[in-house]
């Protein structure tokens, strides 16, 4: 823990003198390795390749999400598919309060 605040404190004091931004070195590869070595410890060997693959997953996902709705965008093709829920909330919420049950 020591050491995690102490480099810390240097990239901090390193970043106010204009040597970079705060979180640069932040995933060096000494700090990857001791991530791997703790998801090694509480996942175990076995299930470390599942994760893995579920996240890779995940990701892939979420950047095709995220590309679509750039095009879409892009294109001025947003289409509101009545799934907004604050919309739903708000205006229930605002109709609904004053009346008794």
């Amino acid at each position: 823990m020591r050491l995690a605040s102490v480099t810390f404190l240097r990239v901090k004091q390193q970043a106010r003198r204009g040597g970079g931004h705060m979180f640069d070195n932040l995933l060096s590869a000494p700090h990857i390795i001791l991530l791997l070595v703790v998801a090694l410890l509480v996942f175990g060997p076995r299930r470390l390749p599942e994760l893995g693959g579920a996240v890779g997953k995940t990701i892939k996902e979420f950047q095709k999400s995220m590309n679509e709705a750039r095009a879409q965008v892009q294109a001025g093709t947003v289409i509101d598919d009545g799934k907004n829920a604050m919309a739903g909330v708000s205006a229930g919420s605002s109709t609904e309060a004053g009346k008794p049950n």
